[in-house]
């Protein structure tokens, strides 16, 4: 009988792990600063769970999810660091028909 219990408890203790949140898991909402004169501002939201990271931002009329700006015939990328509950990063945004790049610094909170 001990060894089915302690069987049991190290069972569930193994898929408890399995199914518990990693430390930067949920919602984050932050801003997007230009570094330059040329690029506009806006706004990001991200949702993290466990290593993967889906989020939408807005640059002076909007973006689609893959990160491209229709109306303006770009795309970019964006790349950071999480410490705690704050992401710091910079997303770079290249123009095809102008050939003009933006770099910008983004800021986000876990909610």
């Amino acid at each position: 009988m001990r060894l089915v219990m302690a069987t049991a408890v190290g069972l569930l203790c193994l898929l408890g792990g399995a199914f518990a949140a990693g430390p930067f898991d949920g919602n984050w909402h932050g801003t997007i600063e230009p570094s330059g004169s040329v690029c506009p501002q806006g706004a990001i939201a991200m949702r993290i769970t466990d290593t993967e990271i889906v989020g939408r931002f807005s640059l002076d009329g909007g973006v689609n999810a893959a990160f491209n700006i229709p109306s303006h015939s770009a795309s970019g990328s964006m790349t950071g660091k999480i410490s705690g509950i704050d992401f710091t990063g910079r997303l770079e945004t290249n123009f095809q028909e102008t050939r003009r790049s933006c770099t910008r610094n983004v800021t986000a909170k876990h909610d």
